[in-house]
């Protein structure tokens, strides 16, 4: 079960990054970066409540919350690729690995090393989709959605191998 836990982190992240924002207003006035930070944090975290202690699962969560908090420019513009793409790959190593690394999880420690490459990658696929609202999805939007089904993925994958 857990191996499919890429679908809800996927639409999860795609959510952290502003994807239903104006809906989600509507009912939470109060949205904004910090509670979808938090709301993905929860998501990827609810496998380690499952299969570790709370504490573990605590630490866990602050940490991923932390290390989505790290401000970075390249994300939407991926103006220089190779330097976007070097500074994306940093700062996924930033979210993951000291979560993973509290509770064991070696892979997904190390998996925010592919986010510069999923990012970098999400710019040249010829994908389209477009809100009602009218916004049509650019690379950092479908960036954001694989990436954040990868740190699922790896997320079953730990939980598997557990």
């Amino acid at each position: 079960m857990w191996l499919l836990w890429f679908l809800p982190c996927a639409i999860g992240n795609r959510i952290r990054g502003g994807w239903l924002m104006n809906y989600i207003k509507k009912v939470i006035p109060f949205w904004s970066t910090t509670p979808a930070r938090i709301m993905i944090s929860g998501i990827i975290s609810i496998p380690v409540w499952f299969t570790h202690d709370w504490m573990q699962w605590l630490l866990f969560w602050i940490a991923l919350f932390v290390g989505f908090t790290f401000w970075w420019s390249p994300w939407n513009l991926m103006k220089n690729p190779l330097r976007d793409s070097i500074i994306l790959t940093l700062r996924g190593l930033l979210l993951t690995f000291s979560a993973g690394f509290i509770i064991g999880f070696y892979a997904f420690a190390f998996s925010g090393l592919l986010m510069g490459i999923v990012y970098f990658i999400s710019y040249h696929l010829p994908l389209h989709y477009k809100q009602r609202d009218g916004y049509e999805w650019n690379g950092s939007d479908w960036g954001e959605l694989f990436f954040g089904g990868i740190l699922g993925l790896f997320m079953g994958i730990n939980i598997y191998f557990l």
